[in-house]
């Protein structure tokens, strides 16, 4: 039996493990992604955005399958990593040396917010596969990018933003929150899951104001 716990910021108990046995039995022949948006649908499990966690509730099932809580079905296909602009042609269209200048020269910087359907963010995604050290294989759940350019329109710095992690035990120890102020607060932290500069280009415009 499952004493009530918190499990990916839901208080889950034999109520809620009953629910999800019933939605698995009632729908034998959906797949673990379908079951998943059914559940955060059923709970009304939005983010504060408005996004279905679906992912979130997706994450919790498996957690419970791995415990012997409840039986999840067999995985319809082995996940594949996501290759991000592996052809030549979309490699070429990186600039091959990195910026020197001054910071005047490159300011005023242009910020631009990157997603799925923005033109740049095919850019974007190559940039953070080929060049950041845990390279990139597609977004996962809430998340914002910047693509940082100098006034002359050349590419410098992409940011990644994204839904912060549930635990994160020197984050948690620093603040010194308790459980139920980290499931009130964390939709107003922000994780930084990526930053790629041209560091020759940073280092330099830190010379220009010493």
């Amino acid at each position: 039996m499952l004493e009530s716990e918190n499990i990916q910021g839901r208080r889950i108990g034999s109520l809620e493990l009953a629910e999800i046995r019933e939605l698995i039995a009632e729908n034998p022949l959906w797949h673990r992604r379908r079951l998943s948006v059914a559940l955060a649908q059923r709970w009304q499990w939005y983010a504060p955005s408005g996004q279905l966690k679906d992912m979130a509730a997706r994450t919790l099932m498996l957690k419970l399958h791995e415990r012997g809580l409840i039986v999840l079905p067999e995985r319809r296909r082995v996940p594949t990593q996501r290759r991000v602009g592996t052809t030549p042609e979309l490699w070429d269209l990186l600039p091959p040396e990195p910026v020197e200048s001054s910071l005047s020269c490159l300011r005023p910087l242009q910020i631009q917010v990157v997603g799925p359907k923005k033109p740049d963010y095919g850019v974007f995604e190559r940039y953070l596969a080929r060049h950041h050290y845990l390279s990139y294989r597609g977004p996962i759940g809430e998340n914002i990018g910047y693509l940082i350019r100098s006034r002359a329109g050349v590419d410098l710095a992409c940011l990644l933003f994204g839904a912060a992690a549930w635990q994160c035990a020197p984050r948690d120890r620093w603040i010194g929150w308790s459980a139920e102020q980290r499931a009130r607060g964390l939709p107003f932290i922000a994780n930084n899951q990526r930053f790629l500069t041209d560091i020759l280009a940073i280092n330099l415009a830190m010379k220009s104001h010493t």
